[in-house]
This record gives C-alpha cells, sequence and structure tokens, in this order.
C-alpha cells in the first residue's frame, strides 16, 4: 500500500498587529529550543550522555493560552 503526501504551501499577508503576535510567537519557540539545546550540550559535556528529545518534551512548561479564532 503506497501513502500519497500532499503538501501546501500558504502565503501569510499580516497586519502590523498579527506580524508582532507572529514574530512574539516565533521568539518563544526560538527560546525553547536554544533552552532544551543547551541542556543536550551541557548534559554531554559533563556526564557524556545524550540527552533525547523526549526528557525534554516532558519537562513542566508553562501552560500555552489557547489561540483565539477570529472570523
Amino acid at each position: 500500500m503506497s501513502k500519497s503526501r500532499r503538501t501546501y504551501k500558504y502565503r501569510l499577508w499580516p497586519n502590523r498587529k498579527q506580524r508582532e503576535v507572529l514574530f512574539s510567537k516565533l521568539e518563544v519557540c526560538r527560546q525553547l529550543y536554544n533552552d532544551a539545546l543547551e541542556e543536550r550540550r551541557e548534559a554531554w559535556k559533563l556526564c557524556r550522555t545524550w540527552v533525547s528529545l523526549t526528557p525534554c518534551n516532558r519537562r513542566s512548561w508553562p501552560p500555552a493560552k489557547q489561540p483565539t479564532v477570529q472570523g
């Protein structure tokens, strides 16, 4: 059985306020990724152990707000 994959490309045209919101969300994602990466690097330096992404995902991050739907 073959699986087919579809991909979609979207172009966003956000207004100024939407750009600010998108930028702040991306900034949070970037910071979380960099923090997890730093944690993995430190574990390797100190203990020569590789921390998989699963323990990073299990960390107790603050709960995210539910997105508001406009439309």
